[in-house]
């Protein structure tokens, strides 16, 4: 920690003798890194960009691992000191000169963007970059010249210096003390407290120049200095700030973002605009483009955009990573027969497309990255054989070659073609305008009225059925519609999220199994030592009052029948938080506390708190409501009571308190007024031990299920760490001309029994368990040792048998 400490406060120190008075000459510092096999510079850290050092030398590299970043970009290996060159060496005159455009060695495009020259007083080259793991826009080079400063006495800058000295090392403190030992941390832990003392170093200071801050007309002209922006920028501009608005007004856990990865909203919006500003002949896939990238710096899976597109194209097999490998995991025998593709599931796939297969999806990680290391790694390999440009990716056409390592060890090449469905919705069509055409500040509309009215009618049971089913059918991925039509075209495959059975192996000789056509598959296994134990898969969270009281059943009978009971939630992408209350209250014979949520709430909120008072409070309209509810299967399981009412009753009364109390953002409360969830009838509950088995591909109600039932002791977990899409969900529609669909946003932030958040962190499993190599070639046979002995450990040791009697001595 000291170490940390004591390396970013020499920086600063560094940086302030770039911005004192006197003339900067000597050497630059840059942070290098081995990229294809070359030592160049590496974004994140400075971006490559040399920082000025006064006269001198330092021949010790200074070494940045206590920072965190070496787990987080392992080929980070050193602190380099360059000498001068002409690209980067600034001119005689010191401060008051204007300096060149400051160049850095050649690096790929798709690591690091293009960086804006240095402005007015504030000559070093300290523009912000945005991380590695983090997903960056391209910023335009600025053309035109800045305005000088005007000059300033010498004691009032030395003082100026002081003073944002000062301000740089209690910033970075503060991060570094909040962050904790480094050595302790998850890699994307590190790297986020890492980048938030790096942009402490230089980020504030180019804000204090006013490159991110500067009037929209003069970074307009600044960008484009022989002419002013057209329509079409105009338009895509105006789009961005209403996208943008919904996260400013509309997101929940903005402050945790700010914290934790140190989200600038405003910094983000400004470099999407300049790279508007600087491509006057931008066009609609580009612009998607940038807005998916705009979008995906929040770091949440609940987050998403959506455009309207019919282009996609996918191969028939699926592509899984294990220890640094990736390994053919599922073929879809009906489109790639033996005869054709005489390749096997656990052959591994050494090159994708003429590169290493690593590089391909870590370049697919990059791209929507930065949230947890391991479902984006997860997500990519989904991606990488399955492509959309609904969600804003480059979709590709034509042969892809493969080099395939079989089992025996021979190296051949296969070359498919990809199923490409073509693009049938025109693009790039002119956009039009009615004379309003400089952005105007607002939000995008949200899809429906107030907390999602769905229009099926004024009763009272129709606008609060309108209110709540909506609300829950969006605690999921947003991508969930995706994963479904992946499930569509390949019924067979395990791995896609949601598939009914899943790619976790059968665990032991059965004795009984569900019926084909049960929502769950099911069944009973004898165990090594003769017990009898139940098998369920949850595939999502997205079901009714009838696979609720399915699942109940199932309840009853292991209940019965078991010792013990594995529940197999992998690859799970949420669903309804009714729906897994319902669930959860099978698994229990006392309450189980739920999650508190921080809601964003504003006058639309109240104006249904106020509605749905007038209607429960009213004995007439409150029963006919009650009536209509429960005859609709949409309530998943929950019964509609005189409870249910008045929970309903008590949480439109505390969202009218709080923001009576000037309060947008909510204290902790249980979501809908459940403050425990109630235990099933006791002839459908399992109460014995149960082990559940998670992975990082576990979303939202994936992520609140295991929380629950961990803070309630009433699970052993198994596996990784969900991925942390730690909150609800709201849909908003976007009034654009450039095929934005939706956007999703997450409007309540979660929190555990211990006060800490789900979002970004996630539940740890009790045993850890990572897929390896092996499984993936001999059909998952390790973990299913581990699942054995882990519930070997849950179970009472059976009875032992009687001893036979010794027989009576003869008289």
């Amino acid at each position: 920690m000291r170490q940390a400490q004591t390396l970013l406060l020499s920086a600063i120190g560094l940086m302030a003798a770039g911005i004192g008075p006197a003339p900067v000459s000597g050497q630059s510092v840059s942070v290098v890194g081995r990229v294809d096999g070359q030592v160049r510079p590496v974004p994140g850290a400075y971006g490559g960009v040399g920082l000025p050092v006064p006269g001198g030398s330092m021949s010790n590299p200074l070494s940045i691992a206590p920072l965190g970043l070496k787990s987080s970009l392992p080929d980070l290996q050193k602190i380099s000191l360059a000498a001068p060159t002409a690209a980067n060496a600034l001119p005689e005159g010191g401060r008051d000169a204007r300096p060149p455009a400051w160049t850095a060695p050649a690096l790929d495009a798709s690591l690091i963007p293009a960086l804006p020259a240095p402005v007015g007083a504030l000559a070093a080259p300290m523009a912000a970059v945005p991380s590695l793991a983090r997903p960056s826009v391209a910023a335009a080079p600025r053309t035109a010249p800045p305005a000088q400063a005007a000059p300033q006495a010498p004691g009032q800058e030395q003082g100026g210096v002081a003073r944002a000295v000062a301000e740089m090392k209690q910033e970075v403190g503060r991060i570094l003390e909040a962050a904790g030992p480094m050595d302790r941390q998850a890699a994307e832990d590190s790297h986020g407290a890492a980048d938030g003392a790096f942009r402490a170093l230089t980020r504030e200071r180019v804000e204090a120049s006013g490159i991110l801050a500067e009037p929209a007309e003069d970074l307009a002209a600044s960008a484009l200095p022989s002419s002013q922006p057209n329509l079409t920028q105009q338009k895509m501009i105006a789009t961005l700030y209403k996208i943008a608005s919904i996260f400013s007004e509309q997101y929940a856990p903005v402050e945790w973002k700010k914290d934790r990865f140190q989200l600038d909203l405003k910094a983000e919006f400004e470099k999407v605009k300049r790279v508007i500003l600087a491509e006057p002949n931008i066009g609609t896939r580009r612009f998607q483009s940038l807005l998916a990238d705009f979008v995906a710096a929040m770091r949440d899976y609940h987050v998403s955009i959506g455009f309207y597109s019919t282009e996609k194209a996918k191969l028939p097999l699926l592509v899984m990573g294990a220890e640094g490998k990736y390994y053919i995991a599922y073929i879809n025998r009906s489109l790639l027969p033996k005869e054709s593709f005489p390749f096997r599931e656990g052959d591994e796939i050494v090159e994708f497309g003429g590169r290493p297969t690593a590089d391909a999806v870590a370049e697919l990680a990059r791209a929507r990255a930065g949230n947890t290391t391991e479902t984006d790694l997860r997500l990519a390999e989904i991606f990488l054989t399955n492509r959309s440009r609904s969600m804003g990716n480059d979709v590709p056409q034509g042969p892809v070659t493969l080099k395939i390592k079989t089992r025996s060890g021979a190296v051949s090449e296969a070359q498919l073609t990809w199923l490409y469905s073509p693009e049938r919705i025109p693009v790039d069509v002119p956009v039009r305008d009615a004379g309003l055409d400089l952005p105007a500040p607002g939000t995008g509309r949200q899809s429906g009225q107030a907390w999602g009215d769905e229009g099926g009618g004024s009763s009272p049971a129709s606008r609060l059925k309108g209110i709540v089913n909506r609300l829950f059918t969006w605690a999921a991925h947003p991508l969930d519609a995706v994963f479904a039509q992946m499930r569509k075209e390949s019924v067979d495959n395990p791995f896609i999220l949601g598939a009914k059975k899943s790619y976790v192996p059968t665990l032991g000789p059965v004795v009984w199994q569900a019926k084909a056509d049960n929502p769950f598959h099911a069944y009973i296994y004898t165990d090594q030592k003769g017990r009898k134990v139940g098998y369920v898969r949850i595939p999502h969270y997205g079901g009714g009052d009838e696979e609720a009281q399915a699942f109940g059943r199932l309840m009853g009978k292991f209940q019965r029948e078991t010792e013990g009971l594995v529940i197999d939630q992998v690859n799970n992408p949420g669903g309804s938080l009714f729906y897994l209350y319902a669930l959860a209250s099978h698994l229990t014979d006392k309450p189980l506390a739920s999650p508190k949520h921080r809601i964003l709430i504003d006058e639309s909120d109240a104006a249904w708190a106020l509605e749905t008072l007038e209607k429960l409070q009213d004995p007439v309209k409150g029963e006919l409501a009650m009536e209509e509810m429960e005859e609709d299967d949409e309530w998943t399981g929950v019964p509609v009571d005189e409870g249910f009412v008045d929970l309903m009753i008590k949480f439109a009364r505390f969202i009218l308190s709080e923001l009576g109390a000037g309060r947008r953002l909510t204290g902790p409360t249980h979501l809908w007024g459940v403050d425990d969830i109630q235990p099933a009838p006791a002839k459908l509950r399992f109460t014995k031990p149960v082990l559940l088995l998670t992975n990082a591909l576990d979303f939202s109600g994936g992520d609140f299920f295991p929380a629950i039932l961990q803070d309630n002791k009433r699970v052993t977990i198994l596996g990784v760490r969900t991925s942390g899409a730690g909150g609800a969900v709201k849909p908003f529609s976007v009034p654009n001309q450039f095929g934005v669909e939706q956007v999703n946003a997450t409007w309540t932030i979660a929190q555990r029994v211990d006060g800490k958040p789900i979002e970004n962190l996630g539940v740890q499993p009790d045993v850890k368990y990572d897929l390896t190599g092996r499984d993936l070639k001999t059909g998952f046979a390790p973990y299913r040792r581990a699942i054995r002995k882990a519930m070997d450990k849950l179970l009472p040791e059976p009875p032992k048998p009687p001893t036979e009697a010794a027989p009576a001595p003869k008289p």
